[in-house]
């Protein structure tokens, strides 16, 4: 086993135990300052990780974390997670609902000097929305090339239709277009869809 891989499984067992132990600042011992992440729900950087990380931990109050597939090659680590836990808290301004939830990801780290500096990730996150009811009924179909903007199939009508971004809400224009327009004073995110 190379020093790399040695540090690759290193990180991974500090971000689950993170996970498990529901500590947000267990980021310090897994990320670097400058992380880079490419996740449509988290900006780049330490801090915010661990502000995202903390606003899950109360959405989510009992949620567990398993690490179902570990693999390290040279400055890349790979792992498959399993999230299973209750919407017992707010998540992005929707009120819990006490939905159980299982959220599973496949996420990819790049590493350099014993640190995560960048990351990619797969969810099934459009489940877990649907879960907490924020979809009402469509699901999340495509993300766009800008962060944070999804589209949402309304199935009964087959249309699509955006999921707006952070503190924005949905309205429909006169032309049967749409348009994202900011709510005041939405603070943590709410999407809502009209």
């Amino acid at each position: 086993m190379t020093d790399s891989q040695t540090d690759g499984r290193t990180l991974a067992a500090r971000y689950l135990k993170g996970l498990n132990d529901h500590d947000p600042e267990a980021a310090d011992g897994y990320l670097a300052v400058n992380y880079i992440n490419h996740n449509a729900f988290v900006e780049d950087g330490r801090e915010a990780n661990r502000a995202f990380w903390s606003s899950f931990f109360t959405a989510f109050p009992d949620i567990k974390v398993t690490m179902d597939d570990l693999v390290v090659a040279r400055d890349r680590v790979v792992g498959r997670f399993t999230y299973r836990g209750t919407h017992a808290g707010p998540l992005y301004g929707i009120p819990p609902t006490g939905n159980p939830i299982e959220m599973r990801s496949i996420d990819i780290w790049r590493t350099e000097n014993g640190e995560f500096v960048e990351h990619w990730d797969e969810l099934n996150y459009g489940q877990v929305l649907i879960a907490t009811s924020v979809l009402a009924g469509g699901i999340i179909t495509a993300q766009t090339y800008s962060r944070r903007s999804f589209r949402v199939l309304d199935w009964p009508s087959r249309t699509t239709r955006p999921l707006c971004p952070s503190g924005a809400e949905y309205t429909t224009s006169g032309t049967g277009g749409c348009a994202c327009q900011a709510s005041p004073g939405s603070s943590p995110p709410y999407w809502k869809l009209q």
